[in-house]
């Protein structure tokens, strides 16, 4: 990726008033101030680190890797910050990294990808709203969510684990954000409809 074109001198200079608050600003606004301010970066750091440490330990299964991982994945981001091109997208190109590390890691080990068990509620609040499941009914999605494939996994856990947009998604994925929507909510579909076929509901 090319490096995006220079701050103007003035505007790298910029020093926050010792009142700002940093979480009144935007991912956009924070941005330029990081090489001046570093604190700037820790800023985005605290925003990211919960939605990033959940979706990469959802993704390996084990809490000292998802910490190493995620610590990887802000030291990339950081070391890297300035050649972000589009500052808005600053979560898609976070979890970007934070895919490419749990890929990595998966290689290195030679691991399989575990499918995600734990969207019960998540998925319960898309679709089955008010569904009242009992506890059976818990056990039967996990089975239904544990048979998809990788791909279908992961969308899920942008969506459920990671909160991303459909918007974010779609950069994370490289696909266009209807085909997103279409993939994610057909998937939602299969598991209603074999959850109300199991339990004879029309």
């Amino acid at each position: 990726m090319e490096r995006e074109t220079a701050i103007p001198t003035a505007q790298r200079k910029t020093k926050l008033p010792v009142d700002h608050e940093y979480s009144d600003i935007t991912d956009a606004e924070l941005i330029p101030l990081v090489e001046e301010n570093t604190s700037a970066f820790s800023e985005l750091y605290e925003r990211y680190y919960p939605r990033v440490f959940y979706y990469l330990l959802d993704r390996v299964k084990n809490r000292p890797d998802a910490e190493d991982l995620t610590s990887q994945t802000f030291l990339s981001a950081f070391a890297s910050i300035r050649k972000l091109r589009r500052k808005e997208s600053f979560g898609a190109w976070l979890f970007r990294i934070a895919r490419n590390k749990a890929n990595d890691f998966f290689r290195t080990q030679r691991k399989r990808q575990e499918i995600p068990t734990e969207y019960i509620e998540e998925i319960d609040a898309e679709l089955f709203t008010g569904s009242d499941y009992k506890k059976e009914d818990i056990f039967m999605v996990r089975e239904m969510v544990k048979r998809l494939s990788i791909k279908e996994a992961e969308l899920l856990r942008l969506r459920l684990v990671a909160e991303l947009t459909f918007f974010e998604i779609s950069e994370v994925l490289g696909k266009s954000v209807n085909k997103i929507k279409k993939e994610y909510y057909k998937i939602l579909r299969i598991i209603s409809n074999e959850w109300k076929d199991r339990n004879g509901i029309k």
